[in-house]
């Protein structure tokens, strides 16, 4: 409760953390609507295919879209990988209304999480340009953490029932809601100015460095391990 005061009077800190709950309920939500909708058409062996279908793109690109928000309004890479996420979380649900083959709902699903992993870096520096003070921060990355744990509770419960009571078909539609939701919410905030350009825009060098700390520091390695 003592985080949540603290960035009260501050709205557009609330604004980021609605955001960010929005998502945290959908990311979960259609993360077990793909694997249901995958086993119904192709089983266990479905299941494990849509996994990989979501997951891999943004592990190979995330890195490289990550830049993005290094040179771009952190506000606009936000509400851009919000309205692709909306435009994907559709064609899911039209997807499985029509009984599309199940390769369209897993590139949409792949789509979906490239879109999303642009949002937890401009997050993180729009907390830091709209935070008035060090209390405010560490308050918004506390219920930061607090709302993605209740994105996962709740996400699960709320399209476990949805897809018991309604079906699945429904529940895909119920998830573009909260998608809307957030991208009001990322359109309110106030604009932020860009970052300087980068003295070297070939980041290159600057990864082949950075691989080659890591490789040749043995606590490094174990902890990413």
């Amino acid at each position: 409760m003592g985080a949540l005061r603290a960035i009260m009077g501050n709205r557009d800190l609330v604004r980021l953390e609605a955001a960010w709950g929005w998502v945290s309920l959908v990311r979960w939500a259609l993360a077990i609507l793909v694997g249901l909708y995958a086993y119904d058409v192709a089983g266990s062996t479905g299941v494990g295919v849509a996994a990989l279908a979501r997951m891999a793109p943004a592990s190979l690109l995330a890195p490289r879209l990550s830049v993005l928000v290094d040179r771009h309004s952190r506000r606009l890479v936000l509400l851009w990988s919000l309205v692709a996420r909306v435009g994907l979380a559709a064609v899911m649900a039209w997807a499985v209304w029509v009984e599309a083959p199940l390769g369209v709902v897993l590139v949409a699903a792949g789509g979906y999480g490239l879109a999303e992993c642009l949002q937890r870096p401009a997050q993180a520096a729009l907390l830091g340009v709209h935070a008035r003070n060090p209390s405010q921060l560490a308050a918004a990355n506390s219920i930061w953490s607090m709302l993605d744990n209740l994105g996962f509770v709740v996400g699960s419960l709320m399209v476990g029932g949805l897809a018991a009571l309604a079906g699945t078909r429904t529940a895909f539609l119920v998830c573009v809601v909260p998608l809307l939701l957030a991208c009001v919410a990322a359109a309110r905030l106030t604009a932020d100015v860009p970052p300087p350009p980068l003295e070297d825009e070939d980041d290159h060098p600057q990864a082949r460095t950075g691989r080659a700390a890591v490789l040749g520091d043995r606590r490094l390695v174990l902890l990413l391990v």
